[in-house]
């Protein structure tokens, strides 16, 4: 791997990371809360931050690898938008697979919601991404 992709694997997990806070900890922690069935246990209080961390960084670091080694893209732009695609995909098939199997939900609004928010995850940890490898490709471009 290197280091221009494991740079912006850290950094876009670092921006996911910061915003899933903001979204599911500031923004939509109440509406979630209230959305989701009631299980005793089934919620950690607190929760396991450092593997939310984690979480975050590996989903930052597919991204990464994608732009830098399948796409060859860099800048901002294009970052975010395969970073949002991917998160696309990725949200889609487990939001539908948990609603489809655990009685997790009490509607589907939620999971639209849920989707939405894991777009932004990934166009915000896209970008960044995009902007290291930018920031790379050009130191490699001048030497």
């Amino acid at each position: 791997m290197r280091l221009a992709t494991f740079a912006a694997g850290l950094a876009g997990g670092i921006v996911m990371f910061l915003l899933g806070f903001l979204f599911y900890a500031v923004l939509f922690a109440t509406y979630f809360q209230e959305n989701m069935v009631q299980y005793a246990g089934l919620m950690k209080d607190p929760p396991v931050f450092w593997a939310i961390f984690v979480f975050n960084i590996v989903w930052a670091f597919l991204i990464a690898f994608v732009l830098d080694h399948w796409a060859k893209l860099s800048g901002w732009a294009e970052g975010a938008k395969t970073g949002a695609i991917i998160m696309f995909l990725v949200g889609l098939a487990t939001n539908l697979d948990f609603y489809a199997f655990l009685n997790l939900h009490k509607a589907l609004a939620p999971v639209i919601v849920h989707l939405i928010v894991m777009i932004i995850l990934g166009a915000g940890a896209g970008a960044t991404a995009g902007v290291v490898l930018g920031f790379f490709n050009r130191r490699t471009a001048e030497d």
